[in-house]
């Protein structure tokens, strides 16, 4: 299986870093992509840091990959996912629509 982590992202207006990761099988028949979102505050509050470092972000998406690597085929169905780390409720239903939006792009 083939793994691409695109660059993460900061989201301003949001306030969240973002990115996407795709999953492509060996065979290449089957592709799926992972949209993350972490807000700020979500990862102030678990890294106990005030700003992550680039390495922070890259260890946070590697856990996300670890997680959907463990699934291994089933990680293609459903062929879309977003993963949405906030820290309170009412931030959940933005960010699912930002990552919507910004996978139409």
């Amino acid at each position: 299986m083939k793994i691409i982590k695109e660059k993460p992202k900061f989201d301003g207006k949001m306030n969240a870093y973002w990115g996407r990761v795709y999953f492509i099988s060996d065979s290449r028949d089957r592709k799926a992509r992972i949209l993350w979102f972490a807000s700020l505050a979500f990862l102030r509050d678990t890294l106990k840091k005030d700003k992550p470092a680039p390495a922070d972000i890259d260890h946070f998406i590697n856990r996300i990959v670890e997680t959907y690597k463990k699934e291994k085929n089933k990680v293609f169905f459903p062929v879309v996912r977003y993963e949405v780390y906030v820290a309170g409720p009412e931030d959940k239903s933005l960010a699912h629509e930002s990552l919507r939006k910004k996978d139409k792009t």
